[in-house]
């Protein structure tokens, strides 16, 4: 067997005509998650929140004012090329609103500090995509072990991720909500599997994305550390509660 040398034929016409240097600067690794599950993969719904974690060099540590500005110091965030309104940048997190023109469907996610793109993310933004930010008793303290709330007691259930509606009322992208924001879509509401009557679903007012779900616990609920889930449409976010 003998060898043969492969032979490579340049051609100089479909060359530059002068020389090009090009510099491939890798980019630091992000992820997009709901700010309220906080879980690497769920997806996120238009108008509501969801937090960045990576490395942003450069970005000051900042947190915006309501209406909420698309930038804050150097640092903006696009999701498909739509400028995202901004709660918070540091060089470890950026904590925005996805904007209701983004779409549905999967994104990219850039940011850039200085004009400059500092991280990349993928992100799927759905319809609807629940994530429980904290649940509080009727006594207006977050539920927990030292602090467990009544049968009998309603919950407070601040999350984000309910969508554009049908049903709710336009907020502009940054805005405070009104009073009067309330969903058409009620939520599913359970505790340890069971549903839960639910009084009131609307944006939480004077706030930007935080959507406040009302329960009445049942007088025969199970008591001790309970599983509680909210879901609407195909996605659900689960924590959990302490009842006595």
């Amino acid at each position: 067997m003998v060898y043969k040398a492969s032979t490579v034929v340049l051609s100089r016409s479909p060359l530059p005509a002068t020389p090009e240097v090009w510099v491939m600067e890798p980019l630091a690794p992000a992820v997009v998650v709901n700010s309220g599950s906080l879980a690497v993969g769920t997806p996120v719904a238009p108008g509501s929140l969801a937090s960045i974690f990576g490395s942003f060099t450069g970005s000051d540590t900042m947190a915006g004012s309501v209406p909420l500005a698309q930038r804050l110091g150097q640092t903006e965030v696009f999701i498909g090329g739509t400028a995202a309104p901004l709660l918070y940048v540091s060089p470890s997190q950026i904590n925005l609103q996805i904007p209701s023109a983004a779409g549905l469907g999967q994104f990219l996610v850039e940011v850039k500090v200085g004009g400059q793109t500092v991280a990349r993310a993928p992100v799927t933004v759905v319809s609807r995509a629940p994530g429980v930010l904290g649940v509080f008793n009727a006594d207006g303290r977050a539920n927990s072990a030292s602090n467990a709330a009544r049968r009998g007691d309603s919950l407070q259930i601040y999350a984000t991720g309910q969508g554009l509606g049908p049903g709710l009322a336009g907020v502009a992208d940054g805005a405070a909500a009104g009073a009067m924001n309330l969903t058409r879509a009620v939520p599913q509401v359970t505790l340890s599997g069971r549903r839960v009557p639910v009084t009131r679903s609307g944006l939480l007012a004077g706030a930007v994305g935080v959507w406040q779900v009302s329960v009445t616990i049942p007088m025969d609920s199970p008591t001790g550390s309970v599983s509680l889930a909210l879901g609407l449409g195909f996605v659900s976010s689960t924590v959990a509660v302490v009842i006595q």
